[in-house]
């Protein structure tokens, strides 16, 4: 069943330039609920405590289950479902002001860079938990609130540092080079020498920030892409698969059943039904 709290918290009286608290929120998801496509004017974290889905931004498709989290920018069009067969669980903040941008960057967060893993502790959780659960006392809300984005902020920068400072461009290179060449076959060393590193330590990097391999998350890429090609338009299943990269039919059919939880067939037909 589905379970949704949401406070809309900014005040103009008491809210501050450098950094506000605009929205704070706590979702369970029912299997494939979506949300989307939609447009904020600030900027929103969303930070994964249980399940898995995906998050769909300028074309890509970032797979994501606990430990992860996402950034919104303002003025994207965003889109996210929760998994048919693990249905998320996660917080979310929303937040503008002159510090934002600054925090974001520091914790490696931006345009490219929309993605994160934070697996150590509960840290993370904890502080963002204590940001939604501020938004419901209603004395002096806006100043605990920015408080625990600070200290929220202060464990993200950190997190960033231990990481080292390209992964999140290599993964960003990678991930953007897989969206221009789906379409064909990609070898996980073709991507690797396109970045100019080593195959291993691409791997490394997804299975760090993603939790998932570079192999994995092509599957996934495509599979959505083939999911919105079934729910856009009325080609046949075997055209989409060669679309999408895939070549053998019954083996797009298999990762599309253990991806979504139906056939090609069965997700178009429960389209047209709805």
């Amino acid at each position: 069943m589905q379970d949704y709290r949401s406070e809309f918290v900014m005040d103009e009286a008491t809210s501050s330039i450098s950094l506000t608290v605009c929205q704070s929120g706590w979702q369970a998801s029912e299997a494939g609920h979506s949300y989307g496509p939609m447009v904020r004017n600030y900027y929103v974290i969303h930070y994964i405590i249980k399940g898995k889905g995906a998050y769909e931004v300028d074309g890509h498709v970032f797979s994501l289950q606990k430990g992860n989290g996402f950034l919104i920018l303002p003025g994207d069009n965003t889109f996210y479902r929760a998994d048919d067969n693990d249905p998320w669980e996660y917080y979310w903040v929303g937040f503008q002001g002159n510090e934002a941008e600054r925090l974001l960057r520091l914790a490696g967060l931006g345009r490219g860079n929309l993605v994160f893993t934070y697996t150590k502790d509960d840290t993370l959780e904890k502080h963002i938990a204590d940001i939604y659960y501020a938004s419901q006392d209603y004395e002096a809300r806006e100043f605990a609130m920015i408080g625990y984005l600070y200290l929220f902020f202060s464990r993200m920068i950190k997190n960033t540092a231990s990481i080292g400072p390209y992964h999140q461009l290599y993964l960003t290179r990678a991930t953007e080079y897989i969206a221009e060449n789906y379409r064909g076959p990609i070898a996980v060393e073709q991507i690797a020498a396109h970045i100019g590193i080593d195959r291993t330590y691409l791997y490394r990097i997804f299975r760090g920030m993603l939790d998932t391999s570079v192999k994995e998350y092509i599957d996934s890429f495509r599979l959505t892409k083939a999911r919105d090609l079934l729910q856009s338009t009325a080609l046949p299943v075997s055209e989409i698969c060669a679309m999408v990269g895939i070549a053998d039919s019954g083996n797009f059919s298999k990762k599309f059943r253990a991806a979504f939880g139906v056939s090609p067939s069965g997700f178009r037909k429960r389209i047209i039904e709805d």
